[in-house]
């Protein structure tokens, strides 16, 4: 529940210290034009974004929709809503008339895990379980235009289903998430194995890549994308970290670059194209 901060040095790297705590789950991090620090609750699974002062106070201020809420009644009812599995390494039974599950493995709960500002003080918010982006309009003073209340099982600062900017298939498993300066949205969908950029303008979606299919093993797990996390775009080069993830299409991890016994468990690829549009310049202003 802490995020550390550090001054980078290549002859005499500092230790980080502890900037926030009380952020239980933190996982995208983004500052606005304030000097605020902004973070969703990742694989908590409740949806919390909190606003941390540059004092390093935490704030929540409001809540993506969880994909199930805490609902128990009389009758024996308890949570109301969905569980997103992915497979592997959850796992289905395959009949010519079904294909259910057969074990409880591979639940997907993350409903807030990147975030980004545009130019226009948007904060924009990766839904990992739905595939889906959320946006948020946030006033000079960093407090937010929402809609809450539509749905009294949930907590009172849970924001409406308006909010959703952007859902696609394309987008699943949707995890860190960078703008452009046209502020086109470029995402790493980790569970496909895939760089998705997405338009502002028109909201349409395009894979800029995607692990190719081995002829072999009928699996996208060889590379060079391996569970990409964090993607960033300075000045016309995008380039995105991997953590390999034994799951969906990096399943089984042992494939590709890293991830084998006594290898490095994470790298940084980059595209070999220089990209059209420059990316946005951090921090916000």
């Amino acid at each position: 529940d802490r995020i550390y901060r550090f001054t980078p040095s290549a002859s005499s790297p500092h230790t980080g210290t502890v900037f926030a705590s009380n952020v239980p789950g933190t996982n995208g991090l983004a500052f606005d034009w304030n000097g605020n620090l902004w973070t969703g609750d990742g694989t908590t699974g409740q949806g919390r974004v909190w606003r941390i002062s540059p004092q390093g106070v935490p704030t929540e201020v409001f809540r993506i929709q969880p994909m199930a809420n805490e609902v128990t009644t009389a009758s024996g009812v308890t949570n109301v809503g969905r569980d997103v599995r992915s497979l592997p390494p959850g796992t289905i039974t395959v009949t010519p008339t079904s294909r259910n599950a057969s074990n409880i493995l591979g639940s997907q709960p993350l409903v807030a895990n990147g975030v980004a500002f545009d130019h226009l003080h948007n904060l924009y918010i990766a839904d990992t379980a739905r595939g889906a982006l959320w946006r948020v309009h946030l006033k000079n003073d960093s407090t937010p235009e929402m809609s809450t209340g539509c749905d009294e099982t949930f907590p009172a600062d849970t924001l409406c289903l308006s909010h959703v900017w952007f859902a696609n298939p394309m987008l699943e498993g949707v995890d860190g998430i960078f703008l452009d300066e046209l502020g086109n949205v470029w995402a790493d969908a980790n569970e496909r194995n895939a760089v998705v950029y997405v338009f502002n303008f028109t909201r349409q979606a395009i894979d800029v890549f995607r692990n190719p299919v081995d002829a072999a093993t009928q699996l996208r797990n060889a590379g060079p994308l391996e569970t990409p996390t964090s993607p960033v775009v300075v000045g016309h080069r995008m380039c995105t970290a991997n953590s390999d993830s034994n799951r969906r299409d990096n399943f089984p991890s042992t494939g590709g670059e890293i991830g084998g016994p006594g290898e490095p468990k994470g790298k940084i690829s980059c595209l070999d194209q220089r990209v059209t549009i420059p990316g946005m310049r951090l921090p916000v202003r």
